[in-house]
This record gives structure tokens, C-alpha cells and sequence, in this order.
């Protein structure tokens, strides 16, 4: 593409046969998500004339894993670069500021204006589910967090213990500040939803360049820099003292989040660009677009992640395991599992399958069928087994992360009679 934009990706779409607009008038509530989940893996769709909306919303947008690696003008994997976990990039990486940018076309002030959906029956409200939310502290963080509207100028932003904006918020607090500054961009460039999502060390609009290539382009918006490129941006603040219940939210477990209580975001300015497009994900089961978007965003790290371990072949995913919970890691032979356990994009999965280099990751019945053969081998942080059925891993008794575990147990039957509940 010519251009790194979400808009230009759309246009990449349309013109390879693969987005589908309509001018019919479709209800944000259930109505446009379960038309999404109809047409997933096929094409990107464009409802027109939401109701209620003044924003066409696009859904599916990142409709297969082609697509996704097309967005940032990739045509494999192994064509991703190497550096995407350095905690620093090189200095041609960095943004480019930009005093014009394309958002910046005409302000409004009300959320409620925007397509946010309902996606399932029992979801406790309407959210944006694609927006990019960026905050600072000791540098600038970019993370991808559903956002529940309130009213006109309020949302509840789901931003977990563990991510960036969580921890900003936390640094906050202890300067006794009660509030911080927040930029969320919907229609973001599809590099930097892409970096959203990634476990990553660096700058997230470092890393959309590095995937595309060339420097972002960014534009200032009070305190924050942005993606130029977006199609709407909010500048709010997010509150360090006010929470609201947030959800429940059907995801990816086929089953409802709890209610929970998140902190609030409350708008200050918004912008759009011209004609601009929101988009949304309809987040449930794989293979449903948000399980596509991730997947292929972790795919992408494959050769930062073998630079970082040589004995690394390749990994992959059962579609039920994306989300943290299990993992298929192909290892050469005589590799030692400590490095694997204890890397911290590894270490975050509930289940670590480990097999030979014969294995092929995407024949997810054939690692099932080597993985019920396996036998656990570790159960510290996660639980490690080994799936080769050769003994070709090399074990450190020595590692903490292997002393709990016993070599000589068998699947999950023989590791629960173990165990101390």
C-alpha cells in the first residue's frame, strides 16, 4: 500500500474483492455483530448508515491472517523484521511529526454519536472494541482496551492490571495526581493496532515502523503524540478515583466476562477526519476476527523471538489457546526448555506444549494427539509439557521453574492426584 492508513487498507481491500459496503440502515445493537460473525473469514464490511451513528462502521476489517500481514505490507511471516522486541529501535524508526494531520478535520463533542456495538445478548453495554489508547509516563504507551460508553462525554476503559496505561495510572497515583492524560485513536494506521496488541518492550509507533518500514507519521494532541493518520481521536483524561462497572462482555471463551469495576475516561476534544470510518470487532470464539488480529500480531514476533532463542523452529496456536492459553512450541533437538519457561512472552501461556522439529503447528489434531501423549514436565508459572515422545528436550533439574513438577508424570490425571488444593 501506498499509504500506512486504515483508510488505504480499506481501499487495498476493495480493490482485491474482499470489502462489501451496504447502505442499508443496520442497528448497532446485536444486529451489525451477528451480520459480522455471518460473513467472518470472508470479506471486510461497511455499514453505511448505522443507526444512530453519524460514522460508517467497518467490521471484519482484518478478515484472515493474509489480510492482516497485507495491512502492514507483508506477504509472510518470515518476512516480519527481527527487532520487534529490542527496548530500543534504530533511530530512522523514529516518528515523523507532522503539523496538518488528516483527523484533524472537524471536532465534535459526543460519544454517543460514535457506532460503539453490542455484540452479544447479555453484554452490559455498547463498547468501541478496536480503540488504540495511549498515555504516558516515563515514555509513551499505545494499548488496545474495549471502552464501554457511559454517556456524551464519559467510557470505561478495560485496561488490565498488566498493561501499559494500568501501570501509568499506577506511577500517577503515587505522585498523588488524580487523573492522566489519554488519546484514543479509532481507524488507527493497521501497523499501530497491530503494535497494540504486541508484548512489546519498545514504542509502539516505533513498531509500526519497523513492521511497514518507514516512520509513522504523528501529530501532536495536547500533551500526547498520534498517529496523524487516524480517523478519530479523542483527548480526555482518565481518572485515578472514579470507576464504573464495566460489562459483562461476552469474549473469547465462549462465555461472559464478570462485571467488573474500571476506571473512567472523560472527553475533552474530539476530532475526525473526512468522511471518516469507525471501526469495531465483534470479540467471541475463534475464529472470530479479534482471535485473527492477535494471532497473526504474535505471529509476527517469530523472528525477534528466534533471534532472542536460536533453538526456536517455529510456534502456533490452537484457536481455543490464542488468548494465554496454550501455546505450540517447536524446538530443535536438544534444546533446554529453561530458556523457553522462563522468556516472558512464553511464560504468560497457562500451557506450553513442546515439540519436536518434524511437528507442523497448524495440525492442531496431530499436536492434540502428541500432547495426550505428553507428560508434564513443569508447573510453576505454566504448565510445560513435553510432546515429542523422543526425550530430545534437554531438562534442568536445576531450574525452579522444573523443580515442582515430576519428570516421570503423565498427562493431567497423574499431575491433579499431585497436587494440593
Amino acid at each position: 500500500m501506498e499509504k500506512d492508513s486504515f483508510r488505504a487498507f480499506l481501499c487495498h481491500l476493495a480493490k482485491t474483492g474482499r470489502l462489501e459496503n451496504t447502505s442499508v440502515h443496520v442497528s448497532c445493537d446485536l444486529e451489525a455483530a451477528e451480520i459480522a460473525r455471518r460473513a467472518a473469514g470472508e470479506c471486510a464490511l461497511v455499514f453505511e448508515n448505522p443507526i444512530g451513528s453519524d460514522f460508517p462502521l467497518v467490521m471484519n476489517a482484518f478478515c484472515s491472517k493474509a489480510a492482516v500481514l497485507e495491512s502492514v505490507g507483508l506477504k509472510s511471516v518470515s518476512d516480519a523484521p527481527d527487532c520487534l522486541l529490542d527496548k530500543t529501535l534504530p533511530e530512522e524508526l523514529k516518528p515523523e511529526t507532522v503539523s496538518d494531520p488528516s483527523f484533524r478535520y472537524k471536532e465534535f463533542s459526543d460519544l454517543t454519536s460514535l457506532p460503539a456495538i453490542r455484540t452479544w445478548q447479555h453484554d452490559g453495554g455498547f463498547a468501541l472494541t478496536l480503540p488504540c489508547v495511549i498515555t504516558k509516563g516515563e515514555q509513551q504507551n499505545c494499548g488496545m482496551y474495549r471502552m464501554q460508553i457511559l454517556d456524551e462525554k464519559r467510557a470505561i476503559v478495560h485496561c488490565y492490571p498488566a498493561s501499559g496505561a494500568a501501570e501509568h495510572m499506577r506511577l500517577a497515583g503515587e505522585r498523588g495526581e488524580e487523573s492522566i492524560e489519554a488519546a484514543v485513536c479509532l481507524g488507527a494506521p493497521p501497523s499501530v493496532m497491530l503494535a497494540s496488541v504486541m508484548p512489546a518492550k519498545a514504542d509502539e509507533f516505533e513498531i509500526s515502523a519497523a513492521l511497514t518500514g518507514r516512520p509513522l507519521k504523528t501529530a501532536r494532541f495536547g500533551g500526547l503524540s498520534v498517529p496523524a493518520d487516524s480517523e478519530i481521536v479523542l483527548h480526555g483524561r482518565i481518572s485515578l478515583t472514579e470507576t464504573a462497572l464495566e460489562g459483562p462482555f461476552g469474549n473469547y471463551t465462549g462465555g461472559y466476562c464478570e462485571p467488573a469495576p474500571y476506571p473512567v475516561f472523560t472527553l475533552e476534544k474530539a476530532y475526525h477526519a473526512q468522511n471518516a470510518f469507525c471501526p469495531n470487532t465483534a470479540a467471541g470464539m475463534p475464529p472470530a476476527e479479534n482471535g485473527i488480529l492477535a494471532d497473526s500480531a504474535f505471529r509476527l514476533l517469530t523472528n525477534s523471538l528466534k533471534r532472542e532463542l536460536p533453538e526456536l523452529v517455529s510456534f502456533g496456536f490452537p484457536d481455543f489457546g490464542i488468548f494465554g492459553r496454550m501455546i505450540f512450541i517447536v524446538l530443535k533437538s536438544g534444546a533446554d526448555i529453561k530458556k523457553i519457561a522462563d522468556n516472558s512472552f512464553f511464560s504468560k501461556y497457562a500451557s506450553i506444549c513442546l515439540f519436536d522439529e518434524n511437528t507442523d503447528t497448524e495440525n492442531t489434531a496431530e499436536c492434540l494427539r502428541l500432547f495426550a501423549n505428553g507428560r508434564l514436565i513443569g508447573c510453576e508459572k505454566s504448565m510445560i509439557f513435553d510432546c515429542t515422545l523422543k526425550d530430545t528436550l534437554h531438562i534442568s533439574t536445576d531450574n525452579e521453574i522444573i523443580k515442582k513438577a515430576d519428570k516421570n508424570a503423565y498427562g493431567f490425571g497423574e499431575w491433579i492426584k499431585r497436587q494440593k488444593f
